[in-house]
């Protein structure tokens, strides 16, 4: 299993830090993060209550990802409340996905000057973490590696 199916076998991924550590260059730190304990109901208002709810987090027995874009040309945090889920959308992957097509490579095209030629072929990634989705365009493949 390479390290991008490791990362979709999880359950649920959750943001532990993104920097840009040097110009130009995007680093994203996640951790795996599981359920914990049984299901429960939770009174998320007053007299509201939400029914079966798990508790997800990580522990420290969780593995951490480091993804590193030596460069990009466009990236965003979205809070995933207000996603409104591109239905035409074309990826692999669960919640490290490689789109083929979507709404973001569209933005890219028409917002930015980037194309074929210049800086030359492009991707968009997508990275889906608990309350967040991170989308990446970038030229280069990012690498990955588990951080002990």
């Amino acid at each position: 299993m390479d390290i991008i199916e490791q990362i979709n076998s999880h359950g649920f991924l959750d943001l532990v830090e993104i920097s840009e550590p040097e110009p130009l260059t995007l680093q994203i730190v996640v951790a795996q993060a599981e359920i914990i304990g049984p299901p429960r109901d939770i009174e998320i208002d007053e007299g509201e209550v939400l029914e079966n709810a798990c508790e997800i987090k990580t522990t420290q027995d969780c593995l951490l990802y480091r993804i590193f874009f030596d460069s990009f040309i466009v990236y965003t945090v979205l809070n995933e409340s207000y996603d409104f889920a591109d239905k035409s959308a074309e990826y692999s992957g669960h919640l490290f996905r490689t789109y083929s097509k979507s709404w973001y490579l569209k933005y890219t095209e028409n917002h930015t000057l980037a194309s074929n030629d210049y800086p030359g072929p492009y991707k968009h990634y997508g990275i889906i973490c608990l309350d967040l989705i991170i989308d990446v365009t970038s030229c280069s493949e990012p690498v990955i590696n588990v951080i002990e």
